[in-house]
């Protein structure tokens, strides 16, 4: 599949978009999708992980608590000793 900008080079973007609930497809080739600035959604300060992970989780990361933890206990990773608010604020396993 060609990119549905330039088509010159293969698609390797894919981007979906949702909008008002009519959906929409693009397929980019590298270029074409770093030049319309999709490329640059996961990038920044707009996006963080953690940020991804406490709205799925249904958590408040300023309190450091999850929701369901009772009493505001710490959970720990067994592992690595790492602790659950520090997770939530560096998105980092």
């Amino acid at each position: 599949m060609l990119c549905q900008v330039c088509n010159k080079r293969p698609a390797n973007v894919h981007v979906t978009k949702v909008i008002n609930n009519v959906r929409t497809e693009l397929h980019l080739c590298q270029q074409c999708a770093r030049e319309r600035g999709e490329l640059e959604v996961f990038a920044g300060p707009k996006f963080a992980f953690s940020n991804l992970l406490a709205g799925l989780l249904q958590s408040d990361p300023a309190a450091g608590v999850p929701a369901g933890i009772p009493g505001g206990a710490r959970r720990a990773c067994a592992t690595c000793g790492l602790e659950y608010p520090e997770f939530m604020n560096t998105g980092f396993l």
